[in-house]
Protein backbone atom coordinates (compact mmCIF):
# COMPACT_ATOMS: atom_id res chain seq x y z
CA UNK A 1 0.00 0.00 0.00
CA UNK A 2 1.68 3.17 -0.92
CA UNK A 3 2.00 6.03 1.73
CA UNK A 4 -0.93 8.94 1.86
CA UNK A 5 0.41 11.84 -0.25
CA UNK A 6 1.46 15.02 1.93
CA UNK A 7 0.40 18.28 1.39
CA UNK A 8 3.20 20.40 -0.90
CA UNK A 9 5.11 22.90 0.40
CA UNK A 10 8.30 24.98 -0.66
CA UNK A 11 10.15 27.52 0.58
CA UNK A 12 10.53 28.85 -2.89
CA UNK A 13 6.51 29.87 -2.70
CA UNK A 14 7.81 32.24 0.34
CA UNK A 15 11.32 32.99 0.11
CA UNK A 16 12.31 35.44 -2.53
CA UNK A 17 10.55 38.18 -1.45
CA UNK A 18 11.49 41.69 -3.23
CA UNK A 19 10.49 43.48 -0.14
CA UNK A 20 11.60 43.23 3.35
CA UNK A 21 10.56 45.36 6.18
CA UNK A 22 10.46 45.48 9.71
CA UNK A 23 6.68 44.81 11.31
CA UNK A 24 4.68 47.80 12.89
CA UNK A 25 2.52 46.64 14.95
CA UNK A 26 -1.21 47.07 14.39
CA UNK A 27 -0.09 49.94 11.58
CA UNK A 28 2.23 48.12 9.25
CA UNK A 29 1.00 45.35 5.97
CA UNK A 30 -0.45 43.73 4.03
CA UNK A 31 2.29 41.30 3.80
CA UNK A 32 2.74 37.95 2.12
CA UNK A 33 4.57 36.23 4.71
CA UNK A 34 5.86 36.90 8.01
CA UNK A 35 9.30 35.85 9.45
CA UNK A 36 9.29 35.17 13.24
CA UNK A 37 12.90 36.40 15.05
CA UNK A 38 11.70 35.75 18.64
CA UNK A 39 9.15 33.02 19.02
CA UNK A 40 6.23 33.58 20.92
CA UNK A 41 2.01 34.45 20.21
CA UNK A 42 1.34 36.14 16.16
CA UNK A 43 -2.00 37.85 16.15
CA UNK A 44 -2.93 38.61 12.37
CA UNK A 45 -6.21 40.01 10.43
CA UNK A 46 -6.27 37.91 7.64
CA UNK A 47 -7.31 39.41 4.34
CA UNK A 48 -11.10 38.63 5.16
CA UNK A 49 -10.61 40.69 8.04
CA UNK A 50 -10.81 37.22 10.27
CA UNK A 51 -8.55 37.77 13.81
CA UNK A 52 -6.24 34.78 13.86
CA UNK A 53 -3.69 33.84 17.09
CA UNK A 54 -0.94 31.17 16.08
CA UNK A 55 0.50 30.28 19.49
CA UNK A 56 3.94 29.04 20.34
CA UNK A 57 5.79 30.50 17.20
CA UNK A 58 9.25 28.98 17.29
CA UNK A 59 12.58 31.26 16.70
CA UNK A 60 13.37 31.57 12.96
CA UNK A 61 9.79 30.42 11.91
CA UNK A 62 8.65 31.83 8.18
CA UNK A 63 4.82 32.11 8.47
CA UNK A 64 3.27 30.93 4.45
CA UNK A 65 0.38 33.68 5.58
CA UNK A 66 -0.88 36.48 3.78
CA UNK A 67 -2.36 39.21 6.18
CA UNK A 68 -3.29 42.70 6.37
CA UNK A 69 -1.36 43.61 9.29
CA UNK A 70 -0.02 42.10 12.44
CA UNK A 71 -1.80 42.96 16.36
CA UNK A 72 -0.39 44.19 18.89
CA UNK A 73 -2.78 42.84 21.00
CA UNK A 74 -1.46 39.02 21.78
CA UNK A 75 1.57 39.04 19.73
CA UNK A 76 4.93 38.07 22.06
CA UNK A 77 6.81 37.26 19.21
CA UNK A 78 9.57 39.93 18.47
CA UNK A 79 11.51 41.27 15.48
CA UNK A 80 8.27 40.14 13.00
CA UNK A 81 9.61 40.93 9.48
CA UNK A 82 6.87 41.14 6.65
CA UNK A 83 8.03 39.69 3.30
CA UNK A 84 6.60 40.91 -0.04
Amino acid sequence: MAAPKRPYFSLKEIAPSKVYEGVTLDTGGPYESLYVGGGGNVRVVTLDDAHVTFTAVGTGTFMPITVQTVLTSATTATNIVGLN
